[in-house]
């Protein structure tokens, strides 16, 4: 167990270095996302977001408390061009994090972006990066208004079961068209067949291995 642990770790480390390598050659070129990226991971030298979700989940008395996890920045341009997200959108990231994605779908997408998480150390922490397009909310997703999105995004897979047919009731009160994004599973598993059309399903790779993401539109 401990071994397999140990090589994930090390797994892992290597394709957020190489992610990151990928993003100096690819988007470091935008000078105001470079600013933006360096100055967030800057924050996070001394204790990693994984450490800080393991703190929060212990202090609330979950049972999960190695559930963190990003969407890597190679992956989420992939997702952009499959789902065609562009400038004119208002994506919302339910679980954002640290914030890193928000981050670049503002500064290389330069789509409008809010970005929701319960721990608030997260929130804390990206509050001076906010600017007229780009905002963090320290909130429950599931209480949150979601009501100006055209573009939902969750890469919730440590996610309840429960907790995702409540999101899926949530998700198709919103306006008609709108684009969910989600990973490992798709919403019509957990909801009334008719809430949400499935328009596509695609693979992407994470720090974890290759998953699958869905794009629905609520109906």
């Amino acid at each position: 167990m401990i071994m397999n642990l140990f090589s994930l770790s090390i797994r892992t480390r290597w394709r957020m270095l190489t992610e990151y390598l990928n993003v100096v050659c690819t988007d470091y070129r935008n000078s105001s996302y470079r600013k933006a990226d360096l100055n967030l991971l800057r924050r996070y030298i001394f204790d990693t977001p994984f450490t800080i979700s393991k703190q929060w989940a212990l202090a609330h008395g979950l049972e999960q408390i190695y559930t963190y996890g990003e969407t890597p920045i190679p992956g989420l341009r992939k997702i952009i061009e499959e789902c065609e997200i562009t400038d004119d959108d208002h994506v919302y990231e339910l679980g954002c994090g640290r914030g890193r994605a928000c981050i670049w779908l503002r500064h290389i997408v330069n789509c409008n972006v809010t970005g929701i998480e319960c721990i608030g150390e997260f929130i804390r922490r990206t509050k001076d990066l906010e600017d007229d397009k780009l905002s963090f909310i320290e909130d429950d997703f599931l209480e949150a208004d979601l009501g100006n999105a055209t573009v939902i995004y969750l890469n919730g897979t440590m996610l309840s079961r429960i907790q995702i047919q409540k999101l899926s009731k949530k998700l198709s009160t919103l306006r008609s068209g709108t684009k969910v994004v989600t990973v490992s599973y798709p919403l019509n598993q957990y909801s009334k067949a008719s809430s949400f059309e499935m328009i596509k399903e695609f693979p992407v790779k994470f720090h974890w291995g290759t998953g699958s993401v869905y794009l629905q539109a609520v109906t």
